[in-house]
């Protein structure tokens, strides 16, 4: 082989090689979609890369912790200190970027009970001139968020190094970095791949954006100015998102009503180069903004129209070797739309836009209804926000795992927020607070300032020279309050106040319970038989609590002896350190025939005793109930209470032993219980006499067996849908989750008693769930619901809907829906969404191809009463083994594709000046106007002429009209889709008070006329 061959092949091979190195990474899907911090995220796409240290991955702005990395898959820790955005895996080898279509929403623990996050009083830092641009990223990767202003009044970007340690919030002084003329807008990102956030700023006066590269290390803050990038006169916005899909952040410009400029990343390495600006005549008022709508990776050009109320979005056709857009969509807003932020505010996995009316009082809502390759949102959805709403930002401020909004409220000074009160698929919000800023609050942001889980507020306050913060300070203790452990003992020793501190059963036996019922009781031997629970947090309690059980004694075999019905501890309690924060027994202290109730604690070998003095019942069942409130323990026998005792709180101590039942763990002397034990109750708050009477009285639980329903909806989601007719007021519904019923429900979830839906979004693919639902009423009494089974879906991105159109000459009542697959299975199945859950609409077999469509019916028509209205399917698609995948859902609506028929029996007649035409109504129901045409001349070509008038109505009155001229009208029917009958007979009239021989007389002519 010559030298040249050789040189010709290695340049063709280095070639290859960079081609294959090429491919950016790319993120198909992740679940779960939510969690708190630390929980584990899979993370599904290709081209991810192979070696750990190789890889970047960001959940929120902030570097994660890469548990498991292949080139198809990544399991990766949610970081503290986050913030609401896209998460992003950089490959260091290639130099490319891949992001997710949706950012994951980080919830706090206890956040999903429902309730309003409160805020700490704000804390400002402040900076010396004035701004024109604020952002937040973590500069240093020290995984807090930092803050950067833009001052250009002294031409610097001004960094604040996030020091903030627990609850106390700090920020340093100013790190101040030299920009050109009159900074503005900041953008960061991370434009030379090498995972850290770059800063980019556009400079007003100088006519260019300032690109300062990141050369910071943990704890120190470093930029350089690399480079400046000629733009057109007046830069004003600025994003920075990969365009092209090259896997390279591009930068686009906006300028005051002067297009935008689009600048093609050609960074190499971590040098950073950019090519020629290219120029867009798009109209812009100078927000411009970049977002991936239709999930293609490519990202759409979103625009603010001030002035014309209105945004405006320009689809992306790019490819990686040329940028273009699409013709744009307009989408109007209330009065002078000013700020605009990205977010799932109703979690069907598809970015919304929020977009806030300064002059309107409002923000608007658009919801994303894209598919793939067609980017459709629907009309506005306004919510009252207060005065001047001014920026906003989107995330999960109350920890329950919808995207919240919090926005500024300029000349109030205030910040706004508003609450997701969203269920199923209606988008809702409440304006549940307003908290107080600095003067002129403009740029706001939601984020995880001090890393204890929850997103705190930031705000610019534009006339202070300063910048807020408010710490969320919402409750997230981890020990819920109320009941915290019941054992009803229904065939096993499981936990059903929902917290699954379920017990191992020790050799006692299930018996009959105080109803004779079998099965529903334990019985102990009093030799060796015991139940335990291993140790849970949640059951360390030396506070505030009570206890109730029931139980049926049986002589001990001595006196001395105790019976122990309950104790969280073993023999290990006399160890140096270790105490006893609770116990109860049935004491043999003077007789076989006195028993008593003694309750005790230990804390460093102190004893701490409580006992009544009235004797309980042998040989029969009995309710007992202990109160801890303070320095006194109450005691109730049968519901009524029967005396109080001194039971210090200072002599009680924590442990992490189990909480034993029958037993008290001891290796010598006897203290095992002799007899039956039930329906054990303990609460960490103390109950009052009215609900200890409450709890004797109460029955069995009321199960309804009817009314809870699941659906799973996708891979990592599943909708739980109940209605529980009671007679009995319900506070709160508790929602119940196991993957088995051997293992015990464990609560997930608490609702007001308002709600009967829920969407669990904590689940993993193809898994088996089972629900309950739990009633509570006033006496915290349980009604228990049905068990409902429902398996999700695997997770299999190839299968998608490609469109739904309509079906030519109907009446609106049918669609195409037409689908795609890479993956063989055995049939379809086709649901329609209506009202809170899917229905069964059609079954498609399989013929082994990667494509089908069949025909189904929509749920709405097009009709007088509901106009055009989408209707939303998924297809399902089942493997031989009966595991299922399902679509992404989408939407569509069927036209009326039939023209209505022509208007017939038109008259027309003159009087005082005008001209009366009528005509007969059409019976079809979706006609929804009429169009009248007039002219001067007997022959018509309406196709060619405008209209002259629109009416509902079958009679038009003309009072334009010149006397002695002669006139000729028809008239044409339109429904709801815009089809136009053809044209109704001419009708003909002179404008003259002299009836003409073939003119009809209207009656009132002759009676007042007396015409002969």
């Amino acid at each position: 082989m010559s030298r040249f061959s050789i040189n010709v092949f290695q340049s063709i091979l280095m070639v290859s090689i960079c081609l294959g190195q090429s491919i950016p990474p790319r993120i198909t899907d992740f679940f779960p979609k939510q969690g708190t911090v630390g929980t584990i995220v899979t993370i599904q796409g290709n081209n991810f890369g192979s070696v750990i240290s190789e890889v970047i991955l960001t959940i929120g702005d902030v570097r994660s912790e890469i548990i498991t990395l292949s080139n198809t898959e990544i399991k990766a820790k949610v970081p503290a200190g986050n913030t609401y955005a896209n998460i992003r895996v950089t490959n260091l080898v290639t130099g490319l970027i891949g992001g997710s279509h949706t950012p994951f929403i980080t919830t706090f623990p206890n956040g999903n009970i429902k309730g309003d996050a409160l805020f700490a009083p704000r804390i400002s830092f402040s900076y010396s001139g004035t701004t024109g641009g604020f952002g937040v990223s973590d500069f240093d990767s020290d995984g807090l968020i930092d803050a950067v202003t833009s001052v250009h009044t002294h031409n610097v970007i001004s960094i604040f190094r996030n020091q903030s340690i627990d609850s106390t919030i700090s920020y340093s002084t100013p790190h101040n970095f030299s920009t050109d003329l009159s900074p503005r807008s900041i953008k960061i990102t991370d434009i030379n791949s090498d995972g850290k956030p770059d800063i980019l700023v556009t400079c007003n006066s100088s006519n260019n954006v300032n690109v300062f590269k990141n050369i910071s290390t943990v704890g120190a803050i470093k930029f350089q100015k690399v480079q400046s990038i000629i733009t057109n006169n007046g830069p004003k916005g600025i994003d920075a998102q990969d365009i092209n899909g090259d896997g390279k952040v591009d930068i686009i410009v906006g300028y005051n009503f002067n297009g935008i400029s689009i600048v093609k990343n050609t960074s190499i390495d971590t040098s950073i180069s950019f090519a020629q600006k290219q120029d867009f005549t798009f109209s812009t008022e100078g927000g411009v903004y970049l977002q991936d709508l239709d999930r293609d990776d490519k990202h759409e050009i979103v625009i603010i129209n001030h002035n014309l109320n209105s945004i405006s979005v320009y689809p992306n056709l790019s490819t990686s070797s040329s940028i273009s857009f699409g013709a744009k969509k307009d989408y109007s807003t209330s009065a002078y739309p000013n700020g605009l932020s990205f977010g799932d505010v109703n979690n069907d996995d598809k970015i919304d836009i929020v977009v806030s009316n300064y002059s309107g009082v409002t923000i608007s809502i658009f919801k994303n209804v894209s598919t793939v390759g067609n980017v459709v949102l629907e009309s506005k959805k306004d919510f009252h926000v207060g005065t001047n709403p001014n920026q906003l930002s989107i995330g999960d401020v109350s920890g329950d795992g919808n995207n919240d909004i919090v926005l500024s409220r300029t000349y109030a000074d205030k910040v706004s927020i508003l609450k997701n009160m969203n269920s199923m698929d209606t988008i809702a919000f409440d304006l549940v607070g307003e908290l107080s800023t600095g003067a002129n609050p403009a740029f706001t942001y939601v984020v995880d300032i001090n890393k204890d889980g929850k997103y705190d507020i930031l705000v610019l306050n534009g006339n202070s020279n300063n910048f807020s913060v408010m710490r969320n300070i919402s409750i997230t203790a981890s020990k819920p309050t109320g009941l915290i452990a019941y054992y009803p003992f229904n065939g096993n020793a499981n936990d059903e106040s929902g917290l699954g501190n379920n017990g191992v059963v020790n050799g006692a036996i299930l018996a009959n319970d105080r109803f004779g019922k079998s099965g529903k009781a334990y019985s102990f031997n009093g030799q060796n038989t015991s139940i335990a629970v291993p140790h849970s947090e949640v059951l360390n309690i030396t506070g505030e609590m009570t206890m109730a059980f029931w139980f049926k004694s049986i002589n001990p075999p001595a006196l001395n002896n105790s019976h122990t019905i309950l104790a969280k501890r073993n023999d290990e309690f006399a160890s140096p350190g270790i105490g006893i924060p609770y116990g109860v027994t049935i004491n043999y202290s003077d007789s076989l025939t006195n028993q008593k109730v003694l309750l005790y604690s230990t804390k460093n070998s102190i004893w701490n005793n409580a006992q009544q003095t009235a004797k309980v019942k042998i040989n029969d069942w009995q309710f007992c109930a202990i109160v801890v409130k303070g320095d006194t323990s109450r005691f109730y026998l049968d519901g009524s209470y029967v005396e109080s005792r001194y039971f210090p709180s200072e002599n009680r101590m924590t442990n992490n032993l189990p909480l034993l039942i029958g037993s008290s763990g001891k290796t010598a002397g006897s203290e095992y219980f002799n007899g039956q034990i039930d329906d054990i109750r303990i609460y960490n708050i103390p109950l009052g006499d009215s609900e200890i009477k409450d709890l004797f009285n109460y029955q069995e639980p009321v199960v309804i067996p009817i009314s809870l329903m699941t659906n799973a909806i996708s891979s990592h989601q599943i909708d739980i849908v109940w209605k529980m007719n009671l007679q009995e007021p319900i506070s709160v519904y508790h929602i119940l989750r196991t993957e088995s019923l051997d293992s015990g429900f464990t609560l997930i979830d608490s609702v007001t008693s308002s709600v009967i839906t829920y969407r669990d979004k904590s689940v993993l693919p193809n898994t088996n769930y089972w629900y309950k639902v739990n009633g509570i009423n006033p006496a915290r009494q349980i009604f228990q619901s049905n068990a409902s089974n429902v398996r999700t879906f695997i997770a299999d991105s190839s299968l998608n809907i490609q469109s739904i159109f309509d079906v030519p000459n109907d009446q609106g009542k049918q669609v195409y829906i037409r689908w795609a697959t890479g993956t063989n299975f055995s049939k379809y199945v086709i649901i329609r969404r209506d009202g809170p859950m899917w229905v069964f609409m059609k079954e498609v077999p399989s013929y082994n191809q990667g494509s089908y469509s069949t025909i189904v019916h929509t749920l709405f028509d097009s009709t007088v009463s509901f106009g055009q209205r989408r209707t939303v399917f998924s297809i399902i698609g089942v493997l031989d083994n009966g595991s299922a995948a399902i679509s992404k859902p989408d939407s569509g609506y069927s036209i009326d594709n039939l023209r209505p028929n022509s208007p017939h029996g038109i008259i027309s007649f003159y009087r005082n000046n005008k001209i009366v035409v009528g005509w007969k109504g059409n019976v079809e129901e979706d006609v929804s106007h009429y169009k009248v045409y007039r002219s001067n001349s007997e022959i018509m070509n309406v196709s060619n002429m405008p209209h002259y008038a629109t009416t509902s109505d079958t009679a038009f009155i003309d009072d334009n009209v010149v006397p002695n001229q002669r006139y000729y009208y028809v008239v044409v029917a339109a429904d709801f889709s815009g089809n136009e009958s053809g044209i109704s007979n001419n009708s003909s009239i002179l404008a003259t008070d002299i009836v003409e021989d073939n003119q009809m007389v209207p009656i009132f002519y002759t009676i007042e006329q007396n015409y002969p």
